[in-house]
């Protein structure tokens, strides 16, 4: 049986000057195979969740690399550099965390099995319409429930933090594609 997921502490962002790449108001997108190549590193104010449907996504940091496979869902707490990709023939979503419920959520970046409810509460807020507002936060206090009681999967390769080696394993990420 997995542990339950730890009271995670905060992490420290050497790019906090960065900005979100998602246009304003825009808070999901959907990602599909035809989508593959490498995407821009990036950070969100609110945090992000990744959800996988098919196929795999790959997540890297400054810290660390996690492979998300199906019925997984990745979180990347707010203002963390990473960079997101889908491998092959990989599909789902992203949606972005609004600021107000990033203290309920976890403090580090992490790959989180999913429950039923938590995977069709986070589809549902990709397909609400811009006026939807009350079922949107209604819909956000569900996932703050649903993350309380979330597990924790150990699906991450720690990055090195000596530049010569963290180069070297950087070569070795862009070249396992």
């Amino acid at each position: 049986m997995m542990p339950m997921m730890p009271s995670l502490g905060r992490t420290a962002n050497s790019s906090a000057g960065l900005r979100q790449t998602n246009p304003p108001g825009r808070s999901t997108n959907r990602f599909d195979g035809a989508l593959s190549g490498d995407f821009q590193w990036h950070t969100h104010e609110g945090g992000q969740f990744i959800l996988v449907e098919s196929g795999i996504a790959h997540l890297r940091t400054e810290t660390g690399a996690w492979i998300i496979p199906p019925r997984r869902i990745g979180w990347v707490p707010p203002n963390v550099r990473h960079s997101p990709n889908p491998s092959g023939r990989g599909s789902g979503w992203v949606v972005l965390a609004p600021t107000m419920f990033v203290d309920v959520l976890p403090r580090k970046v992490c790959l989180l099995s999913s429950t039923a409810l938590l995977t069709a509460t986070l589809e549902r807020l990709t397909r609400l319409e811009s006026t939807d507002g009350r079922i949107r936060r209604l819909l956000w206090r569900v996932v703050a429930a649903e993350m309380r009681g979330a597990l924790a999967e150990p699906l991450e390769v720690p990055m090195p933090s000596t530049p010569r080696i963290m180069k070297a394993a950087q070569s070795v990420l862009d070249n396992a594609r």
